[in-house]
Formats: structure tokens, sequence, C-alpha cells
């Protein structure tokens, strides 16, 4: 058997990660975007409606609605990441235990 064939080539398993992340990033976008129009369009555009364009009353809801659903999703987004990094440092670098040293919890 062949282990360079069997081996993956970095840069293309690079290449698929970076494909990945951008099909990540595009599929939570069109979510964010279609809760978004949901809740804004539910809690401000009438069921039934007289005119064929909005009234100001709704404009100024929908901005406001809108401008709130993301600013709260910014917020938790930045709270989720702060989560992560929280939970790497815990687990990423071990816990010194009182009167232990460098060296001998390395042991």
């Amino acid at each position: 058997m062949n282990s360079t064939k069997s081996m993956a080539n970095p840069q293309d398993e690079r290449e698929k990660a970076t494909v990945a992340a951008q099909m990540l990033l595009e599929e939570t976008l069109m979510d964010i975007s279609e809760r978004l129009n949901a809740a804004c369009t539910a809690k401000c555009i009438k069921a039934s409606y007289d005119k064929n364009e909005m009234v100001k009353d709704e404009a100024v809801c929908l901005d406001r609605c809108v401008t709130k659903y993301l600013d709260l999703h910014e917020i938790i987004g930045k709270r989720l990441e702060g989560d992560a990094k929280a939970y790497h440092l815990l687990v990423d670098k071990p816990i010194k235990r009182e009167g232990e040293t460098q060296e001998s919890s390395g042991s």
C-alpha cells in the first residue's frame, strides 16, 4: 500500500474546511434572515391591509424590530464566543493544584 496516497494533501484539507465554513456561514445567514423576516413581519405588519404600501407605523416598527433583532443576535454571538474561549481556556490549560510545580504536573 502506498502511504503517500493514503495521506491527505494539507492544502486540499484547508480548502475543504474553508468551503465548509463558507457554506455554514451562508446557511446561518439565511436562517437569521428567515427568522428575522418571520418575527418582524408577524409583529409589525397587519394581517389585513387596505393599501398596497406600508404605512409609516409599520415601517417604523419594522425598522426597530430589525435593529433590535440584529443587536440581540450580536450580543448572543459575543456571549457564545466568550463562553467558547472560556471553555477552551479550561480544557486546553492544565489546572495547577496547590503545591504542584510545573515539572511535577507534566509527569
